[in-house]
């Protein structure tokens, strides 16, 4: 129930947004264009934050969403006097909105506690510092750096030197514990060891990363101390499409076999006296471990040879370990525990707290109902581990029992993605978000989409192509008929594009058929050495270079102007088959309409978004993929069409030339 005064303050918050929006005269003057759907979307979450209900809206490229949310969640913090968390997947985005927060809070004048929460990694030790610098080797090898942090700063952005990541690993913070850390002698220099406490107490604006609010939620569930105020009452999540893998990622746990060993012999060795039947078998143990990962290891190079016949990526491999082997290690393990506990009990100490760890890991690797395992790193094989109920688990956090979440808080989802159909019935327009949150729509309200206000018919226009062999049926011909294509579109526009891969293997192919032929513009391919900034950085001084890039570069870059004006996607980017996307498939009734088609369609269109960024932006699209050319008969089709913001299409390199010559 709400207060008069909460009542009163809502209303004026309400009419507050809708002046700044709607009768607000200075928005052209300090470049603030009207956009209905950016003030509809703010309405919208006055609307939810009145009526505590939980609201989802995808904002298409351009309504500028982060004014629409934070001009209403400023006010609520101003009136309200109630912390506020906005979490983001990325750290450019937090970084954004940090200055986009300074923006409004002078047109406001308005001016809250605004904490940029970034993680722990991110800052320096001064504590580490100064120990790696005691070593006077150290000194004089690195002095300059050492004269330049020494002044002060607290990330690597502070400090105008090259700073080599090996050498920035020695001194970032790796473990934050408090009880530790407020004892240190740098404590009050120490930026992050602050912001952790200022976190607990603020009534401000808390900016953070997905990966930290799902932290605090869980240890919160778990009835145990959070990382921030207790009395947190409204979140908004942006770029909420990458929430799912971020909470999987809070859930998964992993295990190498060195971990494993040398947990079980330092337990074993802290045995005072060790019970005849666990001194007979734990020589079998270890040779039981040895067969474990022969096995994992015999998996993995099947796995990668299959994977290089089919051209693919091969990061998670699919374990299968004989149950035997399992429940040996366990009961052994178990055993060594029960003796440890005994003799700890007996001398006084502390039980082995990665003991356990093990224990509750094989455990739940036996449960093949419930959890999920897979292999990473084929060269030393780290072993994943995950629930399979992610969804039921992001209920849980967000949407469930108030009471032992001690929670009172409502969320915002957001996110130019998060629909996989275009759909007037929302719920069919929102169904993969709902499906993998268990968003409560009984008692949340679902936003219509909020289309970007950028011309996209006199714009943009997107190529298509039938005569083309379909990659799933001969990647070999694909390749060869492909290349020929690409260096037509890519004449064009005399380069300036950024083609998009879903697989590195593609990439590296197309890179260097392309390369064979002497094209007139740079060809700059995505690689372990230079950073994505570095990259992008090469490729706007080249206006007619050509970027090949995957993974990353499909969201989260912003490439305005004519250096990005012609994107090829070369694939539609279904998920390559791997344990989480094949559990999903299991679970559902029809793995490729519910499970493969909005995967690929949320990532097409996360691609489809870095070509215009901007009101004056122009330029093509080209998809080169013939399943969805005029003579596919692919069941989705049409619904990749309806979901892309660029209407105008051809499958005519003439009328594309044509197109390129009218811009």
């Amino acid at each position: 129930m709400q207060s008069k005064l909460e009542a009163k303050y809502l209303r004026e918050i309400g009419e507050k947004v809708y002046s700044f929006f709607f009768e607000n005269p200075e928005m052209e003057n300090n470049n603030l264009e009207f956009r209905e759907g950016q003030s509809e979307m703010a309405c919208e979450i006055v609307d939810a934050i009145s009526q505590k209900k939980n609201l989802v809206v995808e904002a298409g490229v351009g309504i500028g969403k982060s004014f629409a949310y934070l001009v209403p969640l400023i006010y609520y913090n101003y009136y309200l006097q109630k912390p506020v968390v906005i979490a983001t997947s990325t750290i450019t985005l937090q970084e954004q909105l940090q200055g986009d927060i300074r923006y409004i809070m002078e047109k406001l004048q308005i001016f809250p506690e605004v904490l940029l929460a970034k993680g722990m990694t991110n800052f320096i030790c001064r504590y580490h510092f100064k120990r790696f610098f005691d070593d006077r080797a150290n000194l004089k090898q690195y002095e300059k750096i050492y004269e330049c942090i020494n002044q002060g700063g607290k990330e690597p952005s502070d400090w105008n030197i090259e700073l080599p990541l090996d050498l920035w690993q020695k001194f970032r913070i790796k473990n934050y514990n408090y009880r530790e850390c407020k004892y240190c002698e740098y404590r009050d220099v120490c930026h992050y060891h602050n912001l952790r406490l200022n976190l607990k107490k603020t009534k401000g604006i808390i900016i953070c990363n997905q990966d930290m609010l799902t932290t605090d939620l869980r240890l919160k569930r778990e009835m145990k101390d959070g990382l921030f105020t207790e009395e947190l009452s409204l979140i908004v999540v942006d770029e909420a499409h990458n929430l799912e893998d971020k909470v999987r990622s809070s859930y998964t746990d992993m295990l190498t076999r060195k971990q494993l060993v040398n947990t079980l012999k330092r337990c074993y060795l802290s045995i005072k006296k060790i019970p005849p039947n666990l001194a007979k078998n734990i020589d079998g143990v270890f040779s039981d471990i040895d067969k474990i990962f022969r096995i994992i290891d015999k998996q993995i190079k099947y796995q990668i040879q299959q994977a290089q016949k089919q051209h693919q990526d091969a990061d998670r491999f699919k374990i299968n370990i004989p149950i035997d082997l399992l429940q040996n290690v366990y009961k052994i393990a178990e055993a060594i525990m029960i003796a440890h506990a005994v003799s700890i009990r007996k001398t006084g100490g502390k039980i082995n707290s990665d003991m356990e760890i093990i224990l509750d890991f094989f455990k739940a690797w036996q449960d093949e109902k419930n959890y999920i395992v897979w292999a990473e790193d084929a060269k030393n094989p780290i072993i994943y581990l995950c629930p399979t109920n992610v969804n039921e688990k992001i209920n849980e956090l967000f949407f469930g029992d108030r009471v032992k979440l001690r929670k009172n808080f409502h969320t915002i989802f957001t996110s130019a993605t998060l629909t996989n159909l275009a759909n007037e019935d929302l719920t069919k327009a929102y169904s993969y978000f709902i499906q993998n949150t268990m968003f409560p729509i009984n008692d949340s309200i679902l936003s219509e989409v909020k289309y970007s206000p950028f011309a996209y018919d006199k714009h943009a226009k997107l190529f298509y192509t039938d005569d083309i062999t379909s990659p799933s049926k001969d990647r070999g011909k694909f390749i060869d008929e492909s290349i020929d294509l690409v260096k037509k579109i890519l004449d064009i526009y005399q380069g300036k594009a950024l083609i998009l891969f879903t697989s590195k293997a593609d990439m590296n192919a197309v890179y260097t058929r392309l390369k064979a032929l002497n094209l007139n513009y740079t060809l700059i391919k995505q690689n372990e050495i230079s950073s994505q900034q570095q990259l992008i950085y090469k490729f706007k001084q080249d206006v007619n270079s050509v970027l090949l890039g995957t993974g990353v570069f499909w969201e989260g870059i912003s490439i305005e102007g004519i250096a990005l004006s012609n994107l090829i996607i070369y694939k539609l980017p279904f998920p390559l088959p791997e344990p989480i996307i094949n559990e999903k498939c299991k679970r559902s009734k029809n793995p490729l309409e519910e499970v493969l088609v909005p995967e690929m369609i949320i990532k097409l269109k996360q691609g489809v978004g870095r070509l215009i960024r901007n009101k004056t932006d122009k330029g093509i699209v080209s998809i080169i993929d013939s399943r969805l050319g005029d003579k596919s008969k692919a069941s989705y089709k049409e619904k990749v069409w309806q979901a892309l913001p660029i209407k105008q299409r051809t499958n005519s390199l003439k009328e594309l030339q044509s197109f390129y010559d009218n811009l």
